[in-house]
Protein backbone atom coordinates (compact mmCIF):
# COMPACT_ATOMS: atom_id res chain seq x y z
CA UNK A 1 0.00 0.00 0.00
CA UNK A 2 1.29 3.66 -1.33
CA UNK A 3 1.31 6.27 1.77
CA UNK A 4 0.89 10.15 0.87
CA UNK A 5 4.58 10.52 1.40
CA UNK A 6 5.50 8.33 -1.06
CA UNK A 7 3.43 10.54 -3.55
CA UNK A 8 5.10 13.64 -2.72
CA UNK A 9 8.14 15.49 -4.24
CA UNK A 10 10.72 16.83 -2.00
CA UNK A 11 11.40 19.48 -0.09
CA UNK A 12 8.22 19.37 2.14
CA UNK A 13 7.64 19.29 6.05
CA UNK A 14 6.37 16.69 7.79
CA UNK A 15 4.89 16.53 11.11
CA UNK A 16 3.99 13.82 12.84
CA UNK A 17 0.88 14.55 15.67
CA UNK A 18 0.52 12.32 18.72
CA UNK A 19 -2.62 12.79 21.11
CA UNK A 20 -1.91 13.54 24.53
CA UNK A 21 -5.18 14.36 25.61
CA UNK A 22 -8.06 11.82 24.43
CA UNK A 23 -11.69 11.58 24.05
CA UNK A 24 -13.19 9.00 24.82
CA UNK A 25 -16.01 7.06 23.04
CA UNK A 26 -18.88 9.38 24.27
CA UNK A 27 -16.72 12.60 24.85
CA UNK A 28 -17.02 13.74 20.86
CA UNK A 29 -13.90 14.27 19.11
CA UNK A 30 -10.08 15.15 20.46
CA UNK A 31 -7.83 18.13 20.52
CA UNK A 32 -6.12 16.63 17.41
CA UNK A 33 -9.18 15.41 15.71
CA UNK A 34 -10.39 18.98 15.12
CA UNK A 35 -6.72 19.78 14.26
CA UNK A 36 -6.49 17.18 11.32
CA UNK A 37 -10.24 18.40 10.29
CA UNK A 38 -8.85 21.92 9.65
CA UNK A 39 -5.80 20.60 7.98
CA UNK A 40 -7.29 20.71 4.56
CA UNK A 41 -8.59 24.10 4.75
CA UNK A 42 -5.27 25.83 5.19
CA UNK A 43 -2.25 26.85 3.04
CA UNK A 44 0.14 24.48 1.69
CA UNK A 45 -1.32 21.58 3.23
CA UNK A 46 -0.50 18.29 1.19
CA UNK A 47 -1.95 15.26 2.82
CA UNK A 48 -2.36 13.58 6.19
CA UNK A 49 -2.03 9.96 7.57
CA UNK A 50 -3.18 8.54 10.60
CA UNK A 51 -2.90 5.55 12.87
CA UNK A 52 -3.40 4.16 16.29
CA UNK A 53 -0.14 3.50 18.26
CA UNK A 54 0.28 0.43 20.81
CA UNK A 55 -1.42 2.58 23.65
CA UNK A 56 -4.75 3.53 21.01
CA UNK A 57 -3.26 7.03 20.90
CA UNK A 58 -3.67 8.48 17.73
CA UNK A 59 -1.10 9.56 15.97
CA UNK A 60 -0.99 11.49 12.59
CA UNK A 61 1.39 12.83 9.64
CA UNK A 62 0.87 16.15 7.74
CA UNK A 63 2.70 17.21 5.22
CA UNK A 64 3.18 20.58 4.27
CA UNK A 65 4.57 22.27 1.24
CA UNK A 66 6.79 24.49 4.15
CA UNK A 67 7.84 25.19 7.55
CA UNK A 68 5.51 28.34 7.23
CA UNK A 69 2.58 26.94 6.21
CA UNK A 70 3.04 24.15 9.35
CA UNK A 71 3.62 27.10 11.83
CA UNK A 72 0.60 28.79 10.18
CA UNK A 73 -1.47 25.58 10.74
CA UNK A 74 -0.49 24.86 14.22
CA UNK A 75 -1.38 28.69 14.80
CA UNK A 76 -5.15 28.67 13.50
CA UNK A 77 -5.33 25.14 15.90
CA UNK A 78 -4.06 26.98 18.84
CA UNK A 79 -6.88 29.55 18.55
CA UNK A 80 -9.07 26.65 17.58
CA UNK A 81 -8.59 24.31 20.06
CA UNK A 82 -8.52 27.12 22.77
CA UNK A 83 -12.17 27.64 21.51
CA UNK A 84 -13.71 24.40 21.38
CA UNK A 85 -12.31 23.05 24.65
CA UNK A 86 -12.21 26.21 26.65
CA UNK A 87 -9.01 27.62 26.74
CA UNK A 88 -7.40 24.20 26.46
CA UNK A 89 -3.39 24.70 25.60
CA UNK A 90 -3.10 23.00 22.09
CA UNK A 91 0.93 21.96 23.77
CA UNK A 92 -1.03 20.17 26.48
CA UNK A 93 -3.15 18.26 24.08
CA UNK A 94 -0.46 16.99 21.51
CA UNK A 95 2.83 16.93 21.20
CA UNK A 96 4.82 17.53 17.66
CA UNK A 97 7.47 16.11 15.62
CA UNK A 98 8.49 18.15 12.20
CA UNK A 99 11.27 17.24 10.35
CA UNK A 100 11.84 18.82 6.67
CA UNK A 101 12.43 16.03 3.88
CA UNK A 102 14.72 16.85 1.24
CA UNK A 103 14.92 13.10 -0.32
CA UNK A 104 12.31 10.89 -1.49
CA UNK A 105 10.88 8.88 0.96
CA UNK A 106 11.34 5.26 -0.66
CA UNK A 107 14.08 4.19 -1.40
CA UNK A 108 14.51 3.12 -5.45
CA UNK A 109 16.07 0.00 -4.61
CA UNK A 110 14.03 -3.01 -2.94
CA UNK A 111 15.24 -4.41 0.19
CA UNK A 112 14.08 -7.81 0.13
CA UNK A 113 15.98 -11.05 -1.14
CA UNK A 114 14.82 -12.10 -4.75
CA UNK A 115 13.81 -15.39 -3.61
CA UNK A 116 13.35 -17.03 -0.02
CA UNK A 117 16.49 -19.34 0.94
CA UNK A 118 14.71 -21.02 4.05
CA UNK A 119 13.90 -24.82 3.16
CA UNK A 120 10.54 -26.00 1.95
CA UNK A 121 9.06 -28.70 4.04
CA UNK A 122 9.58 -31.14 1.28
CA UNK A 123 13.15 -31.80 3.76
CA UNK A 124 15.61 -30.03 1.38
CA UNK A 125 18.95 -30.06 2.68
CA UNK A 126 21.99 -27.48 1.51
CA UNK A 127 25.25 -28.66 2.41
CA UNK A 128 28.79 -26.98 1.67
CA UNK A 129 30.50 -24.46 3.81
CA UNK A 130 28.09 -21.56 2.49
CA UNK A 131 25.17 -23.16 3.84
CA UNK A 132 27.27 -23.32 7.38
CA UNK A 133 28.25 -20.11 7.40
CA UNK A 134 24.78 -18.49 6.49
CA UNK A 135 23.25 -20.74 9.55
CA UNK A 136 25.93 -20.31 12.06
CA UNK A 137 25.75 -16.26 11.52
CA UNK A 138 22.37 -15.84 10.74
CA UNK A 139 23.51 -11.76 10.34
CA UNK A 140 25.62 -12.24 7.25
CA UNK A 141 23.15 -14.62 5.64
CA UNK A 142 20.82 -11.36 5.78
CA UNK A 143 23.29 -9.23 4.65
CA UNK A 144 23.90 -11.46 1.53
CA UNK A 145 20.21 -11.36 1.05
CA UNK A 146 18.94 -14.63 2.57
CA UNK A 147 16.35 -14.76 5.16
CA UNK A 148 16.84 -16.75 8.06
CA UNK A 149 13.98 -18.41 10.43
CA UNK A 150 15.11 -17.64 14.05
Amino acid sequence: MKTVAEHLKPPFVAAIMLDVIQAGRDDGPSPSDELVSIAPAQEGFLGLETTCDDQGRWVSISYWRDHTCFISWRKAGIAHVARLFYGLDLEAACKFRVSKVEEPVMPSKQFMAPERAIPNSAGAHRSGLGSKVCNAFPAIAELLGYEHAR
